[in-house]
């Protein structure tokens, strides 16, 4: 299968881009959502009807386009009253790489958790985004990632942050947001949960968590004495 597309919400996680590349799914593309999407789905009718118009379309080309046609539809009346739609366009060989570079990323922090706590802690925070995600613990994995930059004063920590933004940029190849979500998502989020005992018990299993992710949520938890 060259492209999938996940109709429903909270897809677009790093962490569930992953599970899919662990687990061996043969996909060029995903196209998720970081948050929510809109209560009619995808806009099939001119999305198939494309499809029959160009056969010729490559999958990146389809993947594009199905993010195309949903910010059309979601950017016109009565349709633009679902205020908080995210669509994504994901290119699957890009996650691992990616997931690599940041659990690079991770280990480098969790050296000195004691001193990173708080950039970590910020850096969370300034990831949230609104509409529910909080709920669920996911935070923009973007974000995240340029904040830590911002906030920290190594510069071998900074130039990790710039390769996993340079990757995440080949990685999120087309994204679709509502003017409420304009600038607060960037396509994939991640699972950071703020207390141990809030993660839920099936993403012990996830393969992020095996990767390095659970080592840092653990270093960071410990740190904040939210063990």
């Amino acid at each position: 299968v060259d492209v999938i597309g996940a109709d429903e919400c909270l897809v677009g996680q790093v962490d569930v881009a992953y599970q899919y590349v662990a687990g061996g799914l043969d996909t060029q593309y995903l196209l998720a959502s970081e948050t929510y999407t809109g209560w009619r789905g995808y806009p099939y009718d001119t999305t198939l009807a494309r499809m029959v118009a160009d056969p010729q379309m490559t999958p990146r080309e389809l993947a594009v386009m199905f993010v195309e046609e949903t910010d059309a539809l979601l950017s016109q009346n009565p349709y633009a009253g679902e205020e908080v739609t995210e669509h994504a366009a994901i290119d699957m060989s890009m996650v691992q790489p990616l997931v690599s570079s940041f659990v690079d990323l991770t280990k480098m922090l969790s050296e000195d958790m004691k001193a990173n706590n708080g950039l970590v802690s910020k850096s969370r925070g300034g990831a949230c985004f609104s509409y529910g995600a909080n709920a669920v613990n996911v935070v923009d994995f973007k974000r995240f990632v340029e904040l830590i930059a911002k906030n920290s004063a190594d510069e071998a920590v900074k130039e990790k942050c710039a390769e996993i933004i340079s990757i995440f940029d080949q990685t999120v190849i087309a994204i679709q947001e509502t003017q409420t979500t304009d600038h607060q998502l960037n396509g994939l989020g991640i699972v950071f949960p703020n207390h141990s005992w809030e993660t839920p018990s099936y993403y012990w299993d996830y393969a992020i968590m095996g990767a390095g992710w659970e080592d840092f949520l653990n270093a960071y938890w410990s740190a904040a004495g939210s063990v």
